[in-house]
């Protein structure tokens, strides 16, 4: 009985590309010549090709602090990637690189799209005239003194509600607390000269 080897399934996948940034044009063209060469022999072909320019890094990567990007959208098996990933790891002009599967319905450069289309229905949006700098303090300032008369106001209403003492009661209070006085001041532990 023989066994056919399985059919491997062929699949969508993008290849992020960080090429140091001491590469001159010229050598930046040939390295990408070459992966691009060897995306079309080991895979189904190149489908999408975008190159974002020389760019900062967020920290440097093998000393270098700007690279190069490129992106690429192809079709391959599993094993192509495979050889296709030990050929970019090998590659000493790479600094890194991001390769992932995407999905069937996967469309690149869609992002831009998205954007460009939020940015014309940001334009259509009927715009709010903002207030100048010098109205917003003249507002900031009414409203402060607004809440000044606010706090003014509650302080008034505590002072009318605290209970006023009859007479008789306050001269109570006073009787008891010159008798606490007094014995405070007859402790013998208590110096006051």
């Amino acid at each position: 009985m023989t066994t056919a080897a399985p059919t491997q399934e062929i699949r969508k996948y993008e290849l992020m590309v960080i090429f140091s940034g001491d590469l001159s044009e010229a050598d930046l063209e040939k390295e990408i010549d070459e992966l691009r060469k060897t995306l079309k022999e080991d895979t189904q072909g190149v489908t999408y090709e975008d190159s974002w320019g020389k760019r900062d890094l967020a920290y440097k990567i093998k000393r270098q602090s700007r690279g190069y990007y490129v992106v690429f959208n192809f079709a391959a098996t599993p094993h192509a990637i495979l050889e296709l990933r030990s050929g970019v790891k090998l590659n000493h002009h790479i600094l890194r690189h991001l390769l992932v599967s995407v999905g069937d319905d996967y469309e690149p450069g869609r992002q831009d799209k998205d954007l460009t289309r939020l940015d014309e229905s940001m334009e259509r949006r009927p715009r709010i005239p903002s207030a100048s700098s010098s109205e917003r303090k003249v507002e900031m300032v009414k409203e402060a003194a607004a809440k000044k008369v606010l706090v003014e106001e509650e302080a008034e209403e505590k002072q009318k509600k605290k209970p006023v003492l009859a007479g008789k009661e306050e001269e109570d209070q006073l009787k008891t607390v010159e008798k606490r006085l007094e014995k405070i001041l007859e402790n013998p532990d208590i110096d006051i000269r």
